[in-house]
């Protein structure tokens, strides 16, 4: 006589392993504002004040980039450019230089960036701790360092993620004759008056 089968149990209720998704990565963190000033500091390395030495630096660090990251080193080249689009700092470079026309003043943002984090925050808290740069004037005349991150966009095809480098209008407290400059600026007044 066959063996009577066993009654089949009904398997147990597993419960579905809960898998975490990880949200994805922001597309900010990949190349983020620590990660530019690093890059602007190996350029201010490299080029040891020269400007046409800073453009080609900057443009090689900036093709060194994936798409995403060279997108987010533009956003944050730009934030810096506009934050330093202020009354404050126009007044220093106009002190420096004997007159600060828009053109001239966008290569000084320009040169500002290039100088690094350091002298950059220092010099939008106090434009007049410029006086401490030797070489000052020839700095902040960084015509093309503006340029670099726009054209190595264009090569890539990129060109419709620029932020832009202007703040309008011009933050902070405008200055209004050239008399006021040498009370806002004593150092650098005081260096630059016979210029």
């Amino acid at each position: 006589m066959p063996a009577a089968k066993k009654p089949m149990k009904a398997p147990k209720n597993k419960k579905p392993k809960t898998v975490l998704k990880r949200a994805p990565a922001r597309h900010a963190s990949r190349f983020g504002v620590d990660d530019f000033w690093a890059l602007i500091e190996r350029v201010r390395k490299v080029s040891k004040g020269s400007s046409s030495a800073a453009c080609a630096a900057f443009r090689k660090e900036l093709e060194a980039l994936d798409d995403a990251s060279l997108i987010e080193a533009e956003g944050h080249f730009s934030d810096a450019m506009r934050r330093a689009h202020n009354w404050g700092f126009w007044g220093a470079a106009y002190v420096i230089h004997g007159g600060c026309s828009d053109d001239s003043f966008w290569d000084a943002r320009a040169g500002l960036v290039s100088m690094g984090r350091e002298v950059f925050e220092r010099t939008l808290r106090d434009p007049d701790s410029l006086a401490e740069i030797e070489d000052v004037e020839n700095r902040l005349l960084f015509e093309g360092f503006q340029y670099q991150p726009n054209k190595v966009l264009e090569a890539r095809k990129l060109e419709g993620h620029r932020r832009g480098h202007h703040a309008k209008p011009v933050t902070g407290k405008a200055w209004q004759e050239d008399e006021e400059l040498e009370e806002l600026y004593p150092r650098l007044s005081a260096r630059f008056a016979d210029s």
